[in-house]
């Protein structure tokens, strides 16, 4: 073990590794922004009276969530290109150039969680009580309006912790992107590592700049679970008390046999 190359690389990362730790955290946020989006629209056919309807956003969430994602990196970017379908071209937004091959990665990524965030936001449209919607619809309002308004805005509480959970794998699916050619950290580490032959080393390194994005993802849904639930929290407890609570620090009670 080379302390003092960890130590180098760990406090003095290369500018590469830098741009490959921050390219981890765009592409996630891009990708849960669109999945999102699409989720509610496939949660929302889930829902429709309409059987085309329904049976299209059940065979679009059967097959995002049976192929691997890997398979979708490898299909989207080559298997298009070699096929004559289409061919992901450098764009650039905002003096920024966006690869062909992260474009792809962000498309696929995206329409993997359309898939499992359409599940997540029909079990918490369903979870809205019925009456509500119902007196929403006596007071005049629109199913849109009923959906925009009512539904929508109660489900986040169901909603959020899934979401959050799905955020959190989605940090660490990017590291697949590699298979076609994305420098995230992933690649970004095996360069380095095979450049130095400090593979132990920057492995490390690798786990730690994860669980520092996801160390910070998981302090930002506890406060947006926190607000969503603010109503139903001890006014008295200050917030670092109500983190505690959160991950159980002053619960001194075992499970049998442990």
């Amino acid at each position: 073990m080379d302390w003092a190359f960890f130590a180098d690389q760990l406090l003095s990362p290369t500018d590469k590794f830098v741009k490959a730790f921050f390219l981890v955290i765009y592409m996630s946020l891009i990708s849960m922004f669109f999945g999102v989006i699409l989720g509610v629209c496939f949660a929302i056919l889930r829902l429709s009276k309409n059987f085309l309807l329904r049976f299209f956003s059940f065979l679009y969430i059967w097959i995002f969530r049976s192929v691997p994602v890997m398979v979708w990196f490898i299909l989207f970017y080559t298997g298009f290109a070699m096929a004559g379908v289409f061919r992901f071209q450098d764009i650039e937004i905002l003096n920024i150039v966006i690869g062909g091959n992260v474009q792809a990665a962000i498309i696929c990524l995206s329409m993997r969680e359309a898939a499992y965030m359409a599940e997540v936001i029909r079990g918490g449209i369903l979870s809205v009580e019925q009456g509500q919607v119902d007196a929403s619809k006596s007071l005049g309002m629109s199913w849109w309006q009923s959906m925009y308004r009512i539904t929508l805005p109660q489900s986040l509480r169901v909603v959020v912790p899934p979401m959050g959970n799905n955020f959190n794998i989605m940090l660490k699916t990017t590291a697949l992107a590699s298979v076609i050619g994305v420098e995230e950290l992933f690649l970004t580490t095996r360069t380095i590592s095979a450049a130095t032959f400090k593979v132990f080393e920057m492995f490390l390194v690798l786990a730690i700049a994860y669980l520092i994005i996801t160390m910070g993802w998981s302090l930002l849904q506890i406060f947006m679970e926190y607000r969503l639930n603010r109503h139903e929290q001890d006014p008295e407890k200050s917030f670092i008390e109500r983190i505690k609570t959160y991950f159980n620090f002053s619960n001194n009670n075992h499970r049998d046999g442990a």
